[in-house]
């Protein structure tokens, strides 16, 4: 079980001289039970003080979506809850404490130079561009591997909502001495998660129908990444579609993870301390509300049906019981939702 420790940053932590570049809001370099760690802030100062808690839920939804990966046994950095002037913060273990081993996904794709193959905006999150890059960039070296990390994230970033997965915030970390050293960096910068944007007024609105909560849960859902024609994916859209192989073997890895640690989930959620020991408030329970309804809905409504689906067909049938074999899936449940 996940503990929910909130950490007083005015009086627990050490500033160190480290800065990070980011849009997402003020980031710092601190020292925090003996790790070095970056501490990430609210955007926007001015709703600190307001008691519309939505406003200042950025870091909460980083933990929340960083916190959920981990459950389900991905390579995710450290998170943990603090509160620093009032405000809600996160604090993110540094993997990278060295400094210029990780790089971006933008610069792989910078690095890929083929305009005939590609878009040459390495800002650019057109899918299919992103995929031949990681198919013919030599600086990825586990093509497979790289391929299984994108879909995973495809995958659980549109189970937690997380719709800013762009070019910038995953990737790879090098040693510049040895390209051999090579590996994928963990799953990072899920600060967008769970519509963190909407107001207390906007929240009870959609609880009050399904059909408002699955819109918001399903139908309005957006990806970071776009078609050919440059508009955004309804990411569960394309996993219904079922026409893309890595995508299904990806629904077939994932969801039965996501089925047998739901209870742990959820609980991890209703767990989080509505506030702090020094009385910031953190979560209400009626976002916890709408957080556990929209990841139900996306299990009951696309996952599982998904993926019930596929493993009717022979070849996902078979690759689910590969990995049953080898102990990807530690119990014998069937997926019933």
């Amino acid at each position: 079980m996940v503990k929910n420790k909130i950490v007083d940053c005015d009086k627990e932590i050490e500033f160190t001289p480290k800065s990070f570049s980011g849009s997402a809001g003020s980031k710092f370099g601190v020292y925090y039970n003996d790790k070095d760690r970056i501490m990430k802030l609210p955007r926007n100062g001015r709703y600190f003080h307001d008691v519309n808690i939505s406003y200042n839920t950025s870091p909460l939804s980083e933990y929340l979506g960083s916190h959920i990966y981990e459950i389900l046994g991905f390579d995710v950095h450290e998170t943990l809850l603090g509160t620093y002037k009032n405000k809600v913060v996160v604090l993110c273990k540094n993997f990278d404490p060295i400094g210029n081993r990780l790089h971006e996904f933008k610069n792989i794709k910078n690095y890929f130079d083929d305009e005939d193959v590609i878009n040459d905006d390495s800002d650019s999150t057109v899918l299919s561009d992103i995929l031949k890059v990681i198919s013919y960039s030599p600086l990825i070296i586990d093509k497979e591997a790289t391929f299984d990390r994108f879909w995973d994230m495809f995958l659980i970033d549109a189970f937690i909502n997380n719709n800013d997965r762009n070019n910038g915030n995953w990737g790879f970390l090098f040693d510049s001495n040895n390209l051999e050293n090579w590996k994928i960096a963990p799953i990072y910068d899920n600060g967008n998660s769970f519509n963190n944007k909407l107001g207390l007024e906007d929240i009870n609105r959609r609880l009050k129908s399904d059909e408002t909560m699955k819109n918001i849960a399903i139908y309005s859902v957006v990806s970071a990444f776009k078609d050919d024609e440059n508009h955004r994916i309804n990411p569960f859209k394309l996993i219904y579609l079922k026409n893309i192989d890595d995508l299904n073997k990806s629904v077939i890895r994932n969801v039965f993870k996501i089925n047998i640690n739901y209870k742990k989930i959820l609980n991890f959620i209703e767990n989080i301390p509505n506030k702090s020991q020094n009385g910031v408030e953190i979560i209400s329970d009626t976002y916890k509300r709408l957080i556990k309804m929209s990841l139900n809905m996306r299990m009951e409504e696309v996952l599982v049906p998904t993926f019930n689906e596929l493993i009717q067909y022979d070849e996902y049938k078979e690759y689910y019981d590969s990995l049953n074999a080898n102990k990807i899936f530690h119990q014998e449940d069937e997926l019933e939702r």
